[in-house]
């Protein structure tokens, strides 16, 4: 006998599968928010190859989140600069094999002292820094009283990104960035360079901007991170920003 009209209680709990629901027959109407809200939360930037479901012109397909966009230039890590303390760490923070370069934004850097921002090297990622007399250096500015600086250095134990040392008081405070390039080489000298502003303990305190670059001459080993010194006193606030640019 054929019914046209089953009761509700005719149906046995997990009975219809998907052999018995024609297809494109799940419509909006049937999805309940719980369909994403009952799920785990992932809680962290999606893998490349993690997937999204999408309509592509009518059609529903999967995308890799490698392919979603602002993935080329990805935050690596973020934090403060000590209150108290002389060194900010980061190691192991290169990725070689997922990026070219590396990019730190750092703003609002301030220290109990008037001091300068220097920069070492680490290899293996196991926190050693390259301490030897191996750095190099030049650097080029000028401040807002119309004054020109120019300073260089060669058989260095870190690299200086400043010229001058920057006043300690927070309104005083340091901004600026550092471009590793493709510290992953094993056959090159290890180069960086950027930029920084910050107000000095010259006279009057001029506010002040420079260009810097610095190299190791360690030609075979990859750089897994850095770390950034006071090169005297010690930090007291400021943020920082890491961020990796993937491999064309």
């Amino acid at each position: 006998m054929s019914k046209t009209t089953i009761p509700r209680g005719g149906i046995t709990a997990d009975a219809i599968d998907a052999t018995l629901i024609a297809d494109d027959a799940i419509s909006d109407e049937h999805l309940d928010i719980t369909a994403i809200t009952g799920q785990t939360a992932l809680a962290a930037t999606p893998a490349d190859t993690d997937e999204f479901l999408i309509n592509d012109g009518g059609t529903l397909k999967r995308i890799d989140a490698s392919y979603v966009g602002g993935q080329d230039m990805v935050l690596i890590t973020s934090g403060g600069f000590p209150d108290s303390g002389d060194t900010v760490n980061f190691s192991n923070q290169f990725d070689n094999s997922t990026y070219n370069m590396f990019i730190l934004y750092f703003a609002d850097v301030y220290a109990n002292g008037a001091n300068k921002i220097t920069v070492q090297l680490e290899t293996g990622g196991n926190g050693t820094y390259l301490t030897g007399s191996d750095y190099s250096r030049v650097n080029h500015g000028r401040d807002d009283a119309g004054n020109s600086s120019n300073s260089e250095a060669t058989g260095a134990t870190y690299v200086n990104i400043q010229s001058t040392n920057a006043n300690q008081s927070n309104w005083a405070s340091r901004s600026g960035h550092i471009v590793f390039n493709r510290p992953g080489q094993t056959s090159a000298r290890k180069t960086f360079h950027g930029q920084i502003s910050y107000f000095s303990t010259d006279s009057n305190s001029p506010l002040t901007i420079e260009q810097f670059a610095g190299r190791h001459s360690d030609g075979s080993n990859a750089v897994t991170g850095f770390r950034l010194v006071a090169s005297t006193s010690t930090f007291e606030g400021g943020s920082y920003h890491l961020f990796g640019l993937k491999a064309s």
